[in-house]
């Protein structure tokens, strides 16, 4: 069935996302813009979001550059602030938009160049589905690499016996002596046929020990009554975190295990793993 919506109807919703938006600008201010400019800047947003529904975020902001008006306020903090938490939160979930604001309010962040740093980063995780079987990884427990119900275009998935197995990897991250972003995420599934438990654990290694960043805890992969072939659809495990420069590496570890104690392989898949290192 098609929408109902109207044009004037969908054009409100932009709008009233846009002045969303805006709000999150006036927070980040302070209350310093005008209303002129927080107009203006609303009149930019809407154009973003426009554009960003049929173009890719960085010809979005190429096209928005064509503007004269735009490109003289392409340097305003505020709308810098805007696009860089936009592109941050959509590698991850629309709702850390505030986090991150509230985050950078205690850095002195050039947001032009963490958009600049976020568009060029990439996966630091090597083999990050399974696709060159194990390698790069430490394992510990039972393990498989499957080709049946992959993530997406992903040729194989890591999936768990019926016993508590783990696969850990160590990120060598450069000398620099700067604060950054770690964005992480992890897509996971169980089959349709079994329940399981996962696990996703971030750490970091800093003054000669090893520190938890971020640790799941113990998790059930949703049940899916519409996807069953053979996994069900995929949960998204992320989160971020402002770490110190003083870290020298950080290790990823993915575990798991089914719940019915079967035989063979029917534990949580993990379908794909992300982790980038985004300097501010």
């Amino acid at each position: 069935m098609g929408s109902n919506q109207t044009s004037s109807e969908l054009k409100k919703g932009s709008q009233d996302r846009a002045d969303s938006d805006v709000s999150h600008l006036k927070y980040a201010a302070h209350g310093e813009n005008s209303e002129v400019e927080i107009n203006h800047l609303k009149e930019l947003i809407l154009i973003f979001r426009r554009s960003s529904e049929f173009l890719s975020l960085e010809d979005s902001l190429t096209l928005l550059c064509l503007n004269k008006y735009i490109r003289q306020h392409i340097a305003n903090s505020e709308w810098e602030m805007i696009v860089s938490v936009k592109a941050c939160s959509k590698f991850l979930n629309e709702n850390y938009q505030t986090d991150f604001i509230s985050t950078f309010q205690d850095y002195d962040i050039n947001f032009h160049n963490l958009y600049n740093n976020f568009v060029k980063s990439e996966n630091l995780l090597k083999n990050p589905c399974g696709e060159l079987a194990f390698q790069y990884w430490n394992k510990d427990g039972d393990w498989r690499f499957s080709k049946k119900g992959t993530w997406k275009n992903k040729s194989r998935c890591f999936c768990t016996s019926n016993s508590w197995a783990k696969l850990s990897q160590e990120i060598q991250l450069k000398d620099e002596r700067s604060h950054k972003v770690l964005l992480a995420k992890s897509y996971v599934a169980r089959r349709f046929d079994c329940d399981s438990t996962a696990k996703f654990t971030v750490e970091g290694y800093e003054n000669n020990s090893w520190n938890t960043i971020f640790d799941t805890g113990e998790f059930l992969p949703p049940y899916s009554e519409v996807v069953k072939s053979p996994s069900c659809g995929w949960m998204k495990v992320d989160f971020m975190k402002v770490i110190n420069p003083g870290l020298n590496k950080i290790k990823v570890t993915i575990a798991g295990k089914d719940n019915k104690f079967w035989s063979g392989y029917y534990g949580p898949r993990f379908g794909y793993t992300d982790i980038r290192i985004i300097n501010i």
